[in-house]
């Protein structure tokens, strides 16, 4: 909704101005246009979490949603000059060669920051179930 565009970026605005602190939206895919203004705003970091490069698990994980579509909005955001944060979640069926490719996805998309979580199930969730991985696969 082009409405909650463009309170976020007068928040970004306003919270810049204000603190002169970084700041990082993560806002999910939205359209170049308004990944232009946060930039413009005063925004320095977009966070985006693929979560995965494997596009099956993806599709498991994130149904609906596009793998491209996420992948081209950080691409979109690092040419509007922001700083790129991505991720990807470990414990939710990945194989160890689906973690270095990840590894390797972030590297060559150039991401700035990465980081990988471990999966934690949440009650009334579909992998509600679904155990946590082991301390050390972090």
């Amino acid at each position: 909704n082009e409405k909650h565009y463009d309170y976020l970026v007068s928040l970004v605005k306003r919270i810049k101005d204000e603190t002169g602190l970084p700041v990082m939206v993560s806002p999910g895919v939205v359209p170049r246009e308004t990944l232009r203004d946060l930039a413009r705003a005063g925004a320095d970091w977009f966070a985006l979490y693929q979560e995965t490069h494997n596009r099956k698990l993806f599709d498991r994980l994130r149904v609906g949603q596009s793998f491209d579509a996420r992948m081209n909005a950080k691409l979109q955001a690092k040419k509007e000059g922001l700083l790129i944060e991505e991720g990807v979640l470990i414990g939710v069926g990945e194989t160890d060669q689906d973690r270095v490719d990840s590894l390797f996805a972030m590297k060559e998309i150039g991401a700035h920051q990465v980081r990988e979580m471990g999966f934690q199930p949440q009650l009334g969730t579909p992998m509600e179930n679904h155990s946590s991985p082991p301390i050390l696969d972090e």
